[in-house]
């Protein structure tokens, strides 16, 4: 499975977990909100089946029913009080009154509870009037009449609601000292949660539907355009391999040409610098077949080089290929020795991208040094110039394939942008590292760090 399908794979998994979050947590706030509005319709019934209670005996218009704040009272009323006294801060404390108004309303509970105790068929009637009043739609609902120690003493229906929508009220006192509790347990009907999530549901599946079709979209030009690139990389993959034949071909008719002319040192010269050409553009081809290739082990050829006389090489060739460039060459070894054991192909390919880049990116004048030096695990090439310099924008871009510098009021350089993308993939072969330092209009410093005697 390709990556694009794997990962569009995810996002939509992903967006559809969070949409499921989503709707999940919306729920939960939906059914938070009524939970509230049924549990106050839930008092407001306990004080409508209290009232019928005692205006059912007693008449509404000659209450018997008063009271007064202690600091009210003179000595000698609180001295005869034969009352009840309420002490609030306790009851907010422990929960079984919130205001003095319902304080009052649970002192009358059970006085009224001691002669005629509560009708839970008639609370559950009211209940289900005032819940009907708010709109709400229930499926069934269910009032438990319990005693101090909370266990069941009576019940308005067997089966207690369960599942969706299912909304269970606070334990209710009842009574000043909650010698009693209710608790009623309701279930929403789900066709009236369906309607208030209606809207929600709608655009929430819309956009979910919308986001998923733009995905597939990308998905279907991604795995296009990864096919059409691929037949693209496959047939640039030949074509440039291919070119690789007839210039083996010309490096041999030169050598033949070369040996016909032999004694002749002006057309020996001549063949020489036309078999360093050849030889240039295979490495070229070389090293754009290097970019396309697939990371992988490589095998490689150790052998015993010299690497003055390679930069010497080097350099003779750049001289053929900028024969009008002035410049100053160094070769700087600190290294004690001229020659180290690594892979002699590898290696001068790395150097020569960067000698030539070195002549190819500066003004006559430049000074081009080269310097070997070591460590107690590597070897160090630094290939140093007093050119154009690399804009600091530039910088993080190279070693990407087919990426060329360009350079304000200098001009444009022929090339592919594969040179340091090569020596990036090159020097890694050798176990090494590359890395440069540069500043604009100062020059550049390139580092090929390796280990020695690599084996």
């Amino acid at each position: 499975m390709s990556k694009s399908i794997l990962t569009t794979i995810i996002g939509i998994t992903a967006l559809f977990a969070l949409q499921g979050l989503w709707l999940y947590r919306t729920y939960i706030l939906y059914i938070g909100e009524k939970g509230n509005t049924v549990n106050d319709l839930f008092k407001v019934a306990i004080d409508k089946e209290l009232s019928n209670r005692v205006f059912k005996y007693k008449d509404p218009r000659n209450p018997t029913f008063t009271f007064k704040y202690a600091d009210e009272m003179t000595p000698e009323e609180r001295a005869n009080l034969k009352g009840d006294t309420i002490d609030y801060k306790k009851l907010s404390d422990n929960g079984t009154a919130r205001s003095f108004t319902e304080a009052l309303s649970q002192l009358r509970q059970e006085q009224i509870s001691q002669n005629r105790p509560l009708q839970i068929n008639t609370l559950d009637s009211l209940f289900l009037e005032e819940l009907s009043n708010h709109d709400l739609n229930i499926a069934s609902c269910q009032i438990i009449y319990m005693d101090k120690d909370t266990l069941a003493i009576d019940s308005t229906n067997q089966y207690t609601p369960t599942g969706l929508g299912t909304i269970t009220t606070k334990l209710t006192p009842i009574g000043l000292y909650s010698s009693h509790y209710l608790k009623a347990t309701v279930q929403v009907t789900p066709t009236s949660i369906m309607l208030e999530l209606l809207y929600t549901l709608i655009a929430s599946f819309g956009i979910t539907l919308f986001i998923i079709a733009t995905l597939y979209y990308q998905l279907v030009v991604i795995t296009h355009t990864q096919k059409e690139l691929k037949e693209q990389e496959t047939t640039i993959h030949n074509a440039i391999h291919d070119l690789k034949s007839p210039l083996n071909g010309v490096f041999v008719l030169l050598d033949t040409v070369k040996e016909l002319v032999k004694g002749d040192t002006l057309m020996e010269n001549f063949l020489q610098k036309g078999k360093g050409q050849v030889k240039r553009m295979t490495e070229m081809i070389e090293s754009i077949l290097e970019t396309t290739r697939k990371p992988g082990k490589s095998l490689l050829k150790l052998e015993v080089t010299d690497l003055i006389e390679m930069v010497s090489h080097i350099k003779e060739n750049a001289d053929t290929i900028f024969p009008d460039k002035k410049y100053t060459f160094f070769i700087n070894n600190k290294l004690g020795t001229n020659t180290i054991l690594t892979d002699k192909i590898i290696l001068e390919r790395c150097l020569r991208n960067l000698i030539e880049n070195a002549f190819k990116y500066s003004d006559d004048g430049v000074n081009i040094t080269v310097t070997f030096s070591q460590t107690k695990e590597q070897i160090c090439i630094a290939v140093k110039d007093t050119g154009w310099g690399i804009p600091k924008k530039a910088q993080r871009h190279i070693g990407s394939p087919f990426f060329q510098v360009k350079i304000a009021n200098k001009p444009a350089q022929p090339g592919y942008g594969i040179g340091l993308c090569s020596v990036n993939s090159q020097i890694q072969k050798l176990g090494g590292v590359f890395h440069f330092e540069s500043e604009e209009g100062k020059g550049s410093i390139f580092f090929l760090k390796f280990p020695k005697n690599r084996k």
